[in-house]
């Protein structure tokens, strides 16, 4: 299966606008026959990771790291089924970008 990795901030809560569309945007990928990659936290990551597990049947990775955020959870969103744990910042970004075959940003206004 193909993969895309989604780069998004971790800020947006569910419910709020911005988590709702990249939810939906999860939901449109496993359904053209992605599956996804994130960071693996909270916010976007979460939401375009939720929306692709509701559909089923496609791999929902996220690359975290546990050093870095040790206040957050230790194998990422409730939504992952499949976590991957890097050293660094760029350790994640690389692993993000090299396991994907295309990289899409998520940018939504927080205003």
């Amino acid at each position: 299966m193909r993969k895309i990795a989604t780069f998004g901030a971790s800020g947006c809560l569910p419910g709020s606008t911005e988590y709702i569309n990249a939810q939906e945007l999860g939901k449109q990928l496993a359904n053209a026959g992605f599956d996804v990659a994130s960071g693996g936290y909270s916010g976007t990551m979460e939401a375009v990771s939720k929306g692709a597990l509701e559909v089923g049947n496609v791999k929902v990775e996220g690359i975290i790291v546990p050093k870095l955020f040790p206040n957050r959870p230790p194998r990422g969103n409730e939504y992952l089924n499949v976590v991957t744990e890097s050293e660094t910042l760029m350790d994640r970004l690389t692993k993000l970008m090299d396991s994907s075959n295309v990289c899409s940003r998520i940018f939504f206004s927080y205003m």
